[in-house]
């Protein structure tokens, strides 16, 4: 009996049902979620620079993406978009997150939590 590798035997899967046809990339859902930290941050700042009257001192520096794992992804219901689980550090600090990942009206990848 031939052993198949699991890569092989979920690629054949996907291209007879074409249900991982839409998965998105994971240099995609890093890109994705690489401009959803910075537009929270810059919300974070500048709500804390409005209510502080103005920049004081240093703003706090934004967590880097230092590695992003994509683990698998799911049809996301009812919601457009995939709900995917992956791993990332930031900073060096290693979690495990679920996010939804969908396409926006300009066709980039955005995140949403859930």
């Amino acid at each position: 009996m031939t052993r198949i590798s699991t890569g092989l035997l979920v690629a054949a899967l996907c291209s007879v049902v074409g249900a991982c046809a839409d998965d998105p990339a994971e240099s995609a859902m890093q890109q994705a979620m690489t401009r959803a930290m910075t537009q929270a941050y810059q919300g974070q700042f500048a709500a804390a620079s409005f209510l502080m009257g103005g920049s004081r001192g240093q703003a706090i520096a934004m967590p880097t993406i230092t590695d992003f794992h994509k683990i698998g992804c799911q049809p996301a219901q009812p919601a457009a978009g995939h709900l995917c689980e992956f791993t990332v550090s930031l900073n060096g600090r290693e979690s495990k997150n679920k996010g939804r990942f969908f396409k926006a009206p300009d066709g980039t990848l955005t995140m949403a939590d859930r």
